[in-house]
């Protein structure tokens, strides 16, 4: 039984697993995989060492014998035979000659036909209402009634917005200068550093005390510090 797949679910039979030989293709199966065998039945023929017969879906299928065509005969109807009576002919009717009477036309009546005078219109003047001229009055504006205690806490709030803006404008110049100035004393340090004209310690001596709360310290009078 070792490696024996299962004829349904293609799982290994095992020796502990209940499983039954196929009568014909002695191939294993699972007793729980659609045998129709019960585990009483089986238990039972274990015990008797009785054999039990079983054949798998697939040889059942095989075993089925075919039917065969049966064939019966075929029963033609008869066609009925024709009767040949004789057909009576139907006398046709002689045409009587009778005279056709015309029936005479009325002439035709003429009649004078009266047409009714048509109407000659009336050419009415139109009056036309005169459109009245714009007159070009002046407006007069209505001078605007302020109270003194409303206008004038307004100009002084406005005077003050254009103070803080003015005296903005006027401390970025500043600053913007003080920068400027700035960069042109460390350039020229650094154009003195470059012709070896000032040592490294001096040069970053002077730098230090340009960045330092003397700002009035000109380029030349940095440059003239002793040093190294």
């Amino acid at each position: 039984m070792a490696d024996e797949l299962c004829i349904s679910c293609d799982r290994i039979v095992s020796p502990r697993q209940h499983a039954i030989t196929c009568d014909l293709c002695d191939r294993w199966q699972h007793r729980t995989c659609d045998t129709g065998i019960s585990a009483k039945e089986y238990h039972q023929a274990r015990k008797s060492q009785l054999e039990l017969h079983f054949i798998c879906r697939p040889c059942h299928r095989q075993e089925e014998p075919m039917p065969e065509p049966t064939a019966e005969p075929v029963q033609e109807e008869l066609m009925p035979e024709p009767t040949a009576e004789p057909v009576q002919e139907e006398p046709m009717p002689e045409p009587t000659a009778e005279p056709v009477q015309e029936e005479l036309m009325p002439e035709p009546t003429a009649e004078p036909v009266q047409e009714e005078p048509m109407p000659e219109p009336t050419a009415e003047p139109v009056q036309e209402e005169p459109m009245p001229e714009p007159t070009a009055e002046p407006v007069q504006e209505e001078p605007m009634q302020v109270d003194a205690h409303v206008l004038v806490p307004t100009l002084m709030n406005e005077a003050e917005i254009v103070a803080i803006a003015v005296a903005a404008d006027d401390l970025d110049r500043d600053v913007a200068t003080k920068y400027t100035k700035l960069e042109e004393k460390i350039q020229s340090l650094w154009d003195k550093y470059m012709g070896n004209e000032v040592s490294t310690t001096h040069f970053l001596k002077s730098v230090s005390r340009l960045y330092g709360p003397s700002d009035d310290m000109t380029a030349d009078s940095v440059v003239g510090l002793s040093g190294e």
